[in-house]
């Protein structure tokens, strides 16, 4: 493993994540769903020092083919090569202005399901930032912060999903 390459999920890693078929322990599989495509393995390795051993996991999915090193200088062209060129985003429900005390619970409530569905452990962080939210304005911009994470993490359609389900439980008007 090299410390200083940034890691990404080979084709084995994205089926791993989707459909879980080989198996991974749940340490190695937490670590997994760590690797981003911009992290380093030095930073995957902090971030994980908690599993116990996490050279070894990260080891382990190197050698099974579930990650693989791109060099920091050739990260963004590999990415840029291997991505289909982005549709143009279709238009966003705009939901009404918030003012304090507007976003509904059961909007919340879904946000936060959706993300931990979705990214597990790595949801933590954002459902922190939404349950710290002090206004409705706050948390109409995190929630669009969640949104934006999540099109980068797992794809267009899962963040789109998010937001029509976020705009779905908003009130009209």
């Amino acid at each position: 493993m090299d410390r200083e390459a940034i890691y990404r999920k080979t084709a084995k890693g994205q089926e791993e994540m989707a459909t879980r078929a080989h198996r991974l322990p749940a340490r190695e599989r937490s670590l997994l769903v760590l690797v981003d495509g911009r992290s380093t393995g030095a930073q995957l390795l902090a971030r994980t020092a908690h599993l116990g051993d996490p050279g070894a996991f990260l080891d382990h999915l190197i050698d099974g083919g579930f990650v693989e090193a791109v060099g920091a200088d050739a990260a963004a062209p590999a990415a840029a090569a291997q991505a289909p060129t982005p549709a143009p985003e279709p238009a966003r429900p705009t939901p009404a202005p918030a003012t304090p005390g507007q976003v509904p619970r059961e909007a919340l409530q879904f946000a936060r399901r959706y993300l931990i569905d979705t990214l597990g452990p790595d949801a933590d962080a954002l459902t922190a930032r939404l349950e710290a939210c002090r206004s409705g304005r706050e948390a109409m911009d995190q929630l669009a912060k969640c949104r934006d994470a999540l099109q980068s993490i797992v794809g267009r359609r899962k963040a789109e999903d998010f937001w029509n389900g976020v705009a779905g439980r908003l009130p009209k008007g």
